[in-house]
């Protein structure tokens, strides 16, 4: 079996197996995966491991690399995504295949660790030795009052993107989990996509101070992201009447414990958040030698821990935290 990079000339047969795959009944979706590749900038053909069979693509999986802050460490993630095999070869091993021959191919690249985020539960990861990290999610039941929100304001990428950049950075300066976005990760097509840059922002003498990144449905409201400067967290309920004013249904969302934004929502709608976890996000071990360089060697053993579980579950502790605007 040859699993290699892929070619310049495969990029829209491998967006068409993702088509088919995952949004099969979505027109626009090749589009969507094709710019996923031509439009990032940290992108190249390595980051394609494709497996091909009589002259076609039938299996393949992409690399996105993360910069994650781990107790004030960065390391370097690879991240594994849209792993896929065609419907008319599957029960072939493909899949083991490629996940088998990336580690191999993480180590030699120079990632510290691996990261997936899974949408078929986690038992099929755990077989191959991954690691489940639960993140938190909380759901608030409230009566329906309308509140005013007195300096919310949309926000422009052109105008804003340095403001948003910079609540980012130092919000999540000292949050184990946090990615590290450049400039090129919030402005590529896979950003752009995946609606990273939030909509809702606050502003104090000119100065936008705390952002809100969330989706509204008919179902209610999902909250992705709430970040704001230092001394500046009385902005959330500005935010917060935002949200409660635009959710018919359920409020719920993926944020840490113990967030401020979390209590003000609770204290404006005069109920309590209930909490609870959800278990897409997996990590392994790549390169230990490198984890120990980086966070020393009082908390990454030599050769490496006797309980690869165990090591994640100290290393990330209660607060490990991984923004859903990062998943890929």
């Amino acid at each position: 079996m040859d699993i290699r990079p892929a070619k310049v000339s495969e990029l829209e047969e491998i967006a068409e197996l993702q088509h088919i795959v995952f949004r099969p009944n979505e027109a626009e979706s090749p589009a969507r995966y094709l710019a996923y590749a031509k439009e990032d900038p940290t992108y190249t053909l390595d980051h394609s491991r494709v497996i091909e069979i009589d002259g076609r693509i039938v299996a393949h999986l992409r690399i996105w690399d993360r910069t994650m802050r781990v107790r004030g460490v960065s390391l370097l993630a690879a991240g594994i995504g849209s792993l896929c095999v065609h419907p008319n070869y599957r029960k072939q091993g493909y899949a083991q295949a490629l996940m088998r021959d990336t580690e191999g191919y993480f180590l030699q690249a120079g990632y510290d660790f691996g990261l997936l985020f899974t949408i078929i539960g986690t038992p099929y990861y755990e077989a191959q030795n991954w690691i489940t990290i639960p993140l938190p999610t909380f759901t608030i039941n409230f009566v329906d009052v309308t509140r005013e929100s007195l300096d919310v304001r949309p926000l422009e990428i052109e105008k804003d993107l340095d403001a948003v950049m910079h609540i980012h950075e130092v919000d999540g300066m000292h949050v184990t989990g946090s990615v590290v976005r450049d400039r090129n990760y919030w402005t590529n097509g896979p950003a752009r996509i995946r609606g990273l840059f939030p909509k809702w922002g606050v502003v104090r003498n000119g100065e936008v101070v705390a952002y809100v990144n969330f989706v509204s449905d008919g179902d209610g409201v999902w909250v992705k992201e709430a970040c704001a400067l230092p001394n500046e967290s009385l902005a959330y309920a500005d935010l917060a009447s935002l949200i409660l004013n635009k959710c018919n249904g359920k409020l719920s969302g993926s944020l840490p414990h113990r967030h401020a934004f979390v209590h003000t929502l609770e204290t404006m709608s005069q109920s309590t958040a209930t909490w609870s976890t959800y278990d897409e996000m997996m990590v392994k071990g790549v390169n230990w030698h490198s984890l120990r360089e980086k966070l020393g060697a009082d908390v990454v053993p030599s050769p490496q821990p006797k309980s690869e579980a165990q090591f994640w579950t100290d290393l990330f502790g209660d607060d490990v935290f991984y923004w859903e605007t990062d998943f890929f």
